[in-house]
């Protein structure tokens, strides 16, 4: 009986307990996509003064090439333009590959697929980039993130409501 009564017991208590790590776990891999973004983006950013030529940050999906789109859920490319080409070429050494956010998870940046920084540190192009990481249920996270890279080329990242997530 008494056997009955402990596997009752931590029957409610994993079923009270289950959402709750749920919810943890996705919110965890959003802060985890992100803060590998950032990551990536310092690096991009320090390579180009060390190298002293311009880096490519792109959304990628084979780690070899740049997207061309704006799926940075796909993984993305950090690269030297030796060319100074504004893309990764396979002759130009790749410094980092990132392989996709787990399934469903989705990232909306505008219309901004690379970000190029030049040797002194800035970005190269007309507009900032902004990354926001979504879940596949953002009703399962309180707030999401947002990677933010301004001209001036100081990569951030802010904490926005889950509510900021398109639907």
């Amino acid at each position: 009986m008494s056997l009955i009564t402990g596997l009752a017991v931590a029957f409610l208590v994993f079923a009270f307990a289950a959402p709750a790590l749920e919810r943890i776990a996705y919110a965890r891999r959003v802060v985890t996509g992100a803060d590998s973004l950032l990551a990536a983006l310092h690096l991009a950013r320090t390579e180009a003064a060390k190298r002293l030529v311009p880096t490519v940050l792109c959304a990628s999906e084979d780690g070899q090439h740049c997207l061309g789109r704006p799926a940075w859920q796909r993984g993305w490319l950090l690269c030297a333009d030796e060319d100074r080409d504004g893309d990764c070429a396979a002759d130009e050494p790749a410094i980092l590959r990132r392989g996709p956010l787990p399934d469903g998870f989705q990232t909306w940046s505008g219309s901004r697929d690379r970000v190029v920084y030049r040797p002194d540190g800035t970005l190269a192009g007309g507009t900032n980039l902004s990354v926001l990481f979504c879940p596949p249920h953002p009703d399962m996270v309180r707030q999401v993130r947002v990677v933010a890279v301004s001209l001036a080329g100081r990569a951030r990242q802010d904490r926005l409501p889950a509510t900021a997530c398109p639907s």
